[in-house]
């Protein structure tokens, strides 16, 4: 985004205060593709999708609901 970084604020912040309640949650790394998330999601897993632009994409491809990028 165009916004300016605000020092401390990291996705491994966000990670580390959810592991505080679920210690399996875990970052994927970047990039990263709704195929290869795919694999490694199981029944009951929630996926969270943080980001600028069009993030919120992967979600709705693991869901079948918008064409996977070719």
């Amino acid at each position: 985004a165009a916004e300016e970084a605000i020092p401390g604020v990291s996705s491994d912040l966000i990670v580390k205060a959810m592991q505080g309640v679920h210690p399996k949650a875990s970052a994927a790394p970047i990039p990263f593709s709704a195929e290869a998330l795919g694999r490694h999601l199981q029944k009951g897993d929630v996926l969270l999708t943080l980001g600028a632009g069009d993030v919120w994409k992967v979600g709705e491809q693991l869901l079948g609901k918008v064409d996977a990028p070719r």
